[in-house]
């Protein structure tokens, strides 16, 4: 993974930003797909879909943890080719790209077609289906979500350390 200036970026290339929510922590991962115009950048990613569907809560996230990490309660999630600025991104140094040995992942055609291949519904959920699992599962046929690991890790970690304290208070 290397920062990344817009000039570098090629199509079937898996990148992130830092997300505006909790940005020392979550990335948002995309697929890009062609540069456009400039900084204008066409991507496939994972989104919420912003055409009114709200009907589904991301599964398996209770409403609190779901609250602090997550966009909303209600709303459902897409897989969507958009066209995205990508300037600030990689003026302010939050654009990554990620680099792959060849034999790691497709090439870029394989990448855009199996990203378009999934455009629509998606069956969000944190640790298990997000966008970092969609842009992995794209470039390099894993479905990994090294963020999602983390937390996992952490709360383990948390929850080890709660238990701990509780043996050690009894």
């Amino acid at each position: 993974m290397s920062k990344s200036t817009i000039q570098e970026l090629r199509t079937g290339d898996h990148i992130s930003w830092k997300t505006k929510r909790f940005p020392y922590m979550i990335r948002h991962h995309a697929i890009v797909v062609a540069a456009k115009d400039g900084t204008l950048f066409k991507v496939i990613h994972v989104r919420v879909d912003s055409n009114g569907n709200s009907s589904a809560r991301s599964k398996g996230c209770s409403r609190r943890f779901f609250d602090l990490c997550c966009t909303g309660i209600n709303e459902s999630f897409v897989v969507s080719e958009d066209i995205i600025d990508l300037n600030e991104k990689a003026s302010k140094q939050k654009l990554l790209r990620y680099d792959y040995a060849l034999e790691e992942c497709k090439d870029p055609f394989e990448v855009i077609q199996k990203a378009k291949r999934k455009l629509g519904k998606f069956d969000f959920h944190i640790l298990n289906n997000n966008c970092e699992h969609f842009a992995l599962w794209c470039k390099t046929g894993n479905k990994v979500s090294y963020q999602a690991e983390l937390a996992r890790n952490l709360l383990s970690l948390l929850l080890l350390s709660l238990l701990l304290l509780l043996i050690s208070i009894t």
